[in-house]
């Protein structure tokens, strides 16, 4: 596992989940409406982790584990500062305690950073530097 594939992954993961929450919040004062900001939020966290994860699988080496991309996905759930009360993914929906909505988070945050490995270990390998 290289450092700078976790590292990056974080780092970029959590930048870009920042944003996809300060645009859902954008959508949801414009709207009114916390449910659509919310699930505007959503879709762009999810997007932004798939973008990541791409961007950092393709400059990984074919002697690098798919669990430091993981690691690096996971990071970024630790970095972006709105996951930590719950208002950086979409749990903010179903719950208004703010423990419970960012371990609903880091839950789904989970499931959908391991899809996205899985995904890419099973259709490509990593490019050669």
């Amino acid at each position: 596992m290289r450092a700078r594939i976790v590292l990056g992954t974080a780092l970029t993961g959590a930048v870009l989940a920042m944003v996809a929450g300060v645009i859902g919040g954008l959508v949801a004062a414009d709207q009114l409406s916390v449910d659509g900001g919310v699930g505007v939020r959503a879709f762009l966290v999810v997007a932004a982790l798939a973008v990541t994860a791409v961007f950092w699988w393709l400059r990984m080496e074919p002697g690098d584990k798919p669990e430091a991309l993981f690691a690096g996905l996971m990071g970024a759930w630790l970095l972006a500062i709105n996951t930590w009360n719950g208002h950086g993914f979409v749990a903010q929906v179903f719950t208004d305690s703010y423990g419970l909505a960012a371990v609903i988070d880091l839950v789904l945050w989970a499931a959908i950073s391991y899809g996205l490995v899985a995904v890419l270990v099973r259709t490509s390998t990593p490019a050669r530097s």
